[in-house]
């Protein structure tokens, strides 16, 4: 009988054990990884960290006062995101907007690395049940900027061209037979086909095969052919 009491007690120390071990666990704060070269989505007042590069970046506060969706708005408004960085070197306080510059500014070059906001989601009026912001930053490494690149941001799907979404470049696209700086875009990848998004771009004018063929649904918009996004 003693034998018998003396394992039963033995399992309870076990099963405790094992409760007390998991629930540590389960309260563990993981910190994600911020990637360099790649589009990071950082949670609002979350940090992210790169240890090969000594960096820490921080979402300290979000101000979104975007235009919602379906809203008739005197202008698009802006999502400001204030950021902290720590570096081996010291610490960085920065903010940076979703609107275009130059009243706006979207990057910022701290200690040889680019820093883009390229959306805060979701966007007003978009998935209101989801309180907690998503930040989406693209850090990448100065000196392999590539000037051949254009920015722009992705207004949203057109009206009548498919699936083709227009995007509006940051300033005037030179050595293209019909100047502008809001276009239909060709071979734009679905993981850029986000209302708001800024990218850059390499691009070229389209062949006649090409062409995407519009109704006249909507306002009227030349083409351009997405070569390379980053």
């Amino acid at each position: 009988m003693n034998k018998f009491f003396k394992i039963g007690l033995v399992g309870l120390s076990l099963l405790f054990f094992s409760c007390d071990k998991n629930e540590k666990i389960d309260t563990i704060d993981t910190i994600d990884t911020l990637k360099i070269g790649e589009i990071t989505e950082i949670e609002s007042s979350r940090t992210v960290e790169n240890s090969e590069y000594g960096l820490s970046l921080q979402v300290e506060n979000i101000n979104d006062s975007r235009c919602p969706t379906g809203g008739v708005c005197v202008w698009e408004g802006n999502a400001s995101v204030e950021l902290q960085l720590i570096t081996q070197k010291g610490k960085y306080n920065f903010t940076l907007d979703t609107h275009s510059p130059p009243i706006f500014k979207n990057d910022t070059v701290i200690e040889g690395f680019r820093y883009e906001l390229r959306n805060v989601l979701p966007y007003p009026g978009d998935g209101e049940e989801q309180l907690i912001k998503t930040v989406r930053i693209l850090v990448s490494n100065n000196e392999s900027i590539d000037d051949a690149y254009f920015g722009a941001i992705v207004i949203g799907k057109g009206l009548d061209c498919g699936n083709s979404f227009l995007i509006r470049f940051d300033n005037d696209v030179t050595g293209l037979p019909f100047p502008s700086k809001a276009y239909y875009e060709i071979n734009l990848p679905e993981k850029y086909k986000i209302n708001n998004e800024r990218i850059n771009v390499k691009f070229r004018v389209p062949n006649a095969e090409e062409l995407i063929v519009c109704t006249t649904m909507g306002p009227a918009y030349p083409q351009i052919y997405i070569v390379e996004v980053r």
